[in-house]
């Protein structure tokens, strides 16, 4: 009896399925990472390095170097991809589609006391030259396109990929994952944009997107915005955090908190010119 703001259950089950998915990427010819399931270790001899991450995966939570020993039933194999990890949300409305915007992923950053695969955060714009910006996009929204037509994405949604470069320097998107979802990036376009990312989520799931001219103006995004996750490095207990917020910091947990170690604490946000300069508030921050 009541409207359901996102996704239907019946795409959920089809999109986060990983035989339909891998499926889908290569008969569509969208660069997507060699993904293998319980059974099919065997296959895996052709690639030197493979990571395995549950079958219900979030946050880089529980991925690690595959050793060799065979799956479990609720784990699948990924090739590893080298190059620089990313994500792209974008909005549709079950038909057509949109890219909002390409970020950096920060991940198992050791500054921000993250390990391994953990997702710590996102910068925007990802930053690549003009050239290489237009060969992203447009194989981004290529890919967003196909996947919102073949399986009736709506409302905001994302992509994790990983930017590669071929032999012969052109950047590649190789998808690893979808996020059928509103994403943690979202708040910074938010910022970066001035824009209710949540309406424009509304909005498509109503069946209106967005004009050519928005995506236009999202693309020349001034200055790099960014968000980092701080995680423990040592069991601690929280001072008072009661100006945290006001320091800019959110996600404050409550004064007196025991977190133990590798457990998030805040997150924590900068903007700079260029990467290096967010980069650099983020780690002051």
């Amino acid at each position: 009896g009541r409207t359901l703001l996102g996704n239907e259950p019946d795409v959920l089950c089809q999109v986060r399925n990983w035989d339909v998915l891998r499926g889908f990427f290569r008969d569509a010819g969208i660069g997507f990472a060699e993904t293998l399931l319980p059974g099919e270790e065997g296959l895996a001899e052709h690639c030197e390095r493979w990571v395995r991450k549950p079958v219900r995966s979030g946050g880089g939570r529980d991925v690690d170097y595959w050793d060799g020993s065979a799956l479990a039933c609720h784990q699948i194999l990924q090739a590893y991809v080298d190059g620089v990890p990313a994500s792209a949300a974008f909005v549709a409305d079950g038909e057509d589609s949109l890219v909002i915007g390409v970020t950096e992923q920060l991940i198992g950053r050791e500054e921000l006391g993250a390990a391994g695969f953990a997702w710590c955060g996102n910068m925007v714009p990802l930053e690549l030259a003009k050239a290489d910006r237009e060969i992203v996009w447009h194989d981004i929204a290529t890919a967003v396109s196909r996947l919102t037509k073949h399986f009736g994405l709506r409302g905001v949604n994302g992509v994790d990929f990983v930017l590669h470069r071929c032999a012969d320097g052109r950047p590649q998107p190789v998808v690893v994952e979808v996020n059928p979802r509103y994403t943690a990036s979202m708040e910074l376009f938010e910022s970066a944009y001035d824009e209710s990312i949540f309406s424009l989520h509304v909005e498509a799931v109503k069946g209106h997107l967005p004009t050519s001219q928005d995506q236009a103006r999202w693309k020349r995004t001034d200055g790099c915005l960014g968000k980092a996750i701080v995680f423990a490095k040592r069991p601690v207990t929280m001072p008072d955090t009661g100006g945290w917020f006001g320091l800019g910091r959110h996600d404050v947990p409550h004064t007196g908190e025991r977190i133990e170690a590798g457990h998030p604490v805040c997150t924590v946000f900068a903007r700079g010119d260029g990467r290096r300069g967010c980069w650099s508030g983020l780690l002051e921050a």
